[in-house]
């Protein structure tokens, strides 16, 4: 039984699997000996349910000590497990060198399906109106089994000689992504959701450390496919051109004079002298024709360059 329950545990990459303040309780032996790979753990016995999820959830995060506290006791392994395996099984099986963008955003695609499908059980009673708080990069790395913290500061990067504040770190081997409080809401939304690219798309697991991104500025390699997946979560096609038929009651906005009537004086055609310039008047505007709700950048809870540039690959905006 010794060399059953060693191997059963070495399979469920859990040193501590059915070990209870009373001693040992052991699985059936038949399922023990029915175990044959990490994909079918060993049906528990009811007392080491909490185990299981732990066991299942370390196998599938690498990482052997996950959910473990400092005190020795355990986090909760996940919020509801049957969710939880959803959002596991969205993780690549094999992580690319190179992502192209239709990789990404097929990724991407998994993670907004698992979200809108499971909505009742991920937020109960109170599925958000929001479309920032429904997309919440935070709730998927929940599910995931990584816990999320801020922090007032995260300290300095330095890189030759110049020395940036950190705005989000990541830490697999403890499954801990910090947020810095340092920079605006929106930054910090943009940094969790490029964190959760990190994890999804990329295999190395040391320390890694972000300086603030909001989506605005193009980069290169795996921070570049981080920023395109964030950027893709965080504002949908279809989210965004719904609400941006909803404000400005067209697919495509163009600059007639109806619609510079309809933007206010405030947005005067003298100062809209290109598509970035109109593209960025649109996603800061808060009131369109007298009506008056969130503008567009503030209800995805993105950066107004991040949401113009957004506008303008969706075709949204003509100049």
């Amino acid at each position: 039984m010794h060399r059953k329950l060693t191997k059963s545990r070495l399979l469920l990459q859990n040193p501590y699997a059915y070990v209870t303040d009373d001693g040992f309780e052991y699985t059936d032996p038949t399922a023990l000996q029915a175990t044959k790979s990490p994909e079918k753990p060993p049906a528990l016995i009811p007392a080491a349910r909490k185990s299981e999820e732990i066991s299942r959830s370390r196998y599938v995060l690498q990482n052997q000590y996950a959910h473990l506290m400092g005190d020795g006791s355990y986090e909760a392994a996940n919020t509801n497990s049957r969710v939880d395996d959803i959002f596991m099984s969205a993780i690549p099986q094999r992580k690319k060198e190179n992502y192209s963008k239709k990789d990404i955003a097929s990724l991407v695609n998994r993670i907004h399906n698992i979200l809108l499908k499971n909505k009742d059980a991920i937020f109960h009673s109170n599925v958000p109106n929001s479309p920032s708080d429904l997309l919440s990069p935070t709730i998927v790395l929940n599910h995931m089994g990584y816990q999320c913290e801020t922090h007032g500061s995260l300290g300095l990067l330095e890189s030759g000689n110049n020395r940036s504040k950190v705005a989000g770190m990541l830490d697999k081997k403890s499954n801990k992504v910090l947020i810095s409080l340092e920079f605006p809401r929106h930054m910090q939304n943009f940094t969790a959701a490029h964190e959760l690219g990190h994890v999804l798309l990329h295999s190395e697991t040391g320390l890694h450390r972000d300086i603030a991104v909001d989506g605005s500025k193009k980069r290169t390699g795996q921070e570049l496919d981080a920023d395109i997946f964030a950027s893709l979560l965080l504002m949908p096609e279809a989210y965004v051109a719904k609400h941006f038929k909803l404000k400005f009651n067209s697919d495509c906005f163009r600059l007639t004079p109806e619609n510079i009537h309809m933007l206010g004086a405030i947005n005067s055609p003298e100062k809209i002298k290109s598509l970035r310039d109109l593209s960025r008047t649109l996603a800061r505007c808060k009131t369109f024709n007298q009506e008056s709700s969130p503008s567009l950048a503030e209800l995805f809870n993105v950066s107004i360059e991040a949401m113009a540039i957004r506008i303008e690959e969706l075709g949204l905006a003509k100049y």
